[in-house]
């Protein structure tokens, strides 16, 4: 098992949301929603990077005063917890709308040592 570096989980992060601008690459809300795969492989991926933001927020937060790793690991903990209320347009303005924000949070933590 991989040992939960900030390194590491800033990589994981930022691979995650690589591959979720890869499923949703030149597709309109409607299409997303007609594209099972694309689909769940966003939510997981949300899923799995909102894993890593809540570890790497415990990390770093001398860095991140103002939590905005941990609310958006909240965030996404709340969007994908529970299958049965998986809101598709609260993911899809999350992905759309909030990850380049938080990308280049990201980019910017994995230049600090």
């Amino acid at each position: 098992m991989k040992k939960l570096t900030k390194k590491f989980l800033v990589q994981f992060a930022l691979e995650s949301i690589g591959h979720i601008e890869s499923f949703i690459e030149g597709l309109s809300f409607s299409t997303f929603l007609r594209k099972p795969m694309a689909r769940d492989a966003t939510i997981q991926r949300l899923e799995f990077l909102g894993f890593a933001l809540r570890d790497l927020s415990k990390r770093i937060r001398a860095e991140d005063p103002k939590r905005y790793l941990a609310r958006k690991a909240r965030r996404y903990d709340s969007l994908t917890k529970d299958y049965r209320k998986v809101d598709d347009k609260k993911i899809w303005e999350t992905v759309t709308l909030g990850l380049p924000r938080l990308k280049k949070k990201l980019q910017t933590l994995s230049q600090m040592k």
